[in-house]
């Protein structure tokens, strides 16, 4: 019987670590890191110009008119995000996962999620575990003990772990709320 194979990535808009469990034990085995500065550099840095000026006919009046589309910041890290699925799809067509766990803060999740929705090949029906907390700081160890509380065991449906929203207690005294044709964790 060929080995259940399952990915857990742990980011946030400057930092990824992509783990291996391994299973019956639940060890995590670090895979690759990656760092991404831009998105702690300061908004000031990131800009290279100011806004694009209008002058109209009346010298008395003044307006920008071209205006950034987004905060630099923000775009660094939707390019990073759709660099860690990038990575991700590339992977999920080697086959070299059968599941995915992605564990990241609220804002930066929503990224991931939005990110790996744009690929073809159906990478983001690997997820089994969407966990809304940011765990780059934290030891693996720690990491593996937390997603196993978190419902990382059930087989069957994918888990959309939510602390702080509306719905049933989370296993960190939270409260969870699945995301649609998510179950909840009790």
């Amino acid at each position: 019987m060929q080995e259940h194979r399952t990915f857990v990535l742990v980011a946030n808009a400057s930092r990824a670590r992509l783990f291996q469990r391994e299973e019956g034990t639940g060890v995590l085995s670090l895979i690759e890191e990656r760092e991404h500065p831009e998105s702690r550099a300061k908004n000031i840095d990131l800009v290279t110009d100011k806004p694009g000026r209008s002058f109209p006919s009346d010298p008395h009046t003044f307006h920008a008119g071209m205006e950034e589309p987004t905060i630099p910041k923000r775009h660094e890290a939707e390019v990073f995000a759709r660099e860690l699925a990038d990575d991700l799809s590339r992977r999920h067509n080697e086959h070299t996962f059968d599941e995915l766990v992605i564990t990241a803060p609220p804002g930066f999740l929503g990224m991931l999620r939005g990110a790996l929705g744009t690929h073809t090949n159906h990478v983001i029906d690997r997820v089994f575990l969407w966990v809304d907390k940011d765990y780059t700081l934290i030891d693996p160890r720690t990491i593996a003990e937390r997603l196993a509380a978190a419902g990382l065991e059930e087989r069957g449906q994918p888990v959309d772990v939510q602390p702080g929203r509306q719905g049933q207690e989370g296993p960190e005294g939270g409260k969870q709320a699945p995301a649609q044709g998510h179950k909840r964790v009790a």
